[in-house]
């Protein structure tokens, strides 16, 4: 399924899927489990394309006044 281009506006943050050997780094990095995580649905407008499954993490990285920042959620 393409991406809306609705989804390449400026104001909206870049997803990403992440790996099985990121989700292991962030995880153990963090010292947490997907349990820790906020969620995401899994028909959200911005994961749209990604072809994301339901316990799969998305990286979400934005551009903001204060600097760059970037956010998980696991797919439910």
């Amino acid at each position: 399924m393409d991406k809306p281009k609705a989804l390449d506006h400026e104001l909206v943050p870049k997803h990403a899927l992440l790996t099985k050997e990121e989700m292991e780094k962030l995880f153990s990095s963090l010292s947490i489990s997907s349990d820790n995580l906020p969620k995401i649905r899994i028909d959200d407008a911005g994961i749209v394309g990604l072809e994301a499954k339901k316990g799969d993490i998305i990286k979400i990285m934005r551009d903001e006044p204060t600097g760059k920042h970037v956010y998980y959620r696991v797919v439910v």
